[in-house]
């Protein structure tokens, strides 16, 4: 942002219905316990089980960013949809 005028920025649509990363419709919007649930006792996410572990930190770095989000990022910025 210091020194390109223009520059590019993609992130997925937080309410798109598939979440790209899980590929499990509305995955975004279940509570936490429950998307640790589906990744731990069944191999609905991605066609696998995974570890407690392994599930619980994807579930911490992995979110998707709102409008309102992506603008506090970038605040001095236009945003174009």
């Amino acid at each position: 942002m210091r020194v390109a005028t223009y520059y590019f920025i993609q992130t997925p649509n937080r309410y798109f219905p598939i979440e790209p990363h899980f590929k499990f419709p509305l995955f975004q919007f279940l509570p936490d316990s429950l998307k640790v649930f589906l990744q731990t006792r069944t191999s609905i996410i991605n066609g696998v089980k995974y570890k407690k572990e392994y599930a619980e930190k994807t579930i911490r770095e992995i979110r998707l960013l709102s409008q309102d989000e992506l603008s506090c990022l970038f605040p001095k910025q236009q945003l174009v949809y």
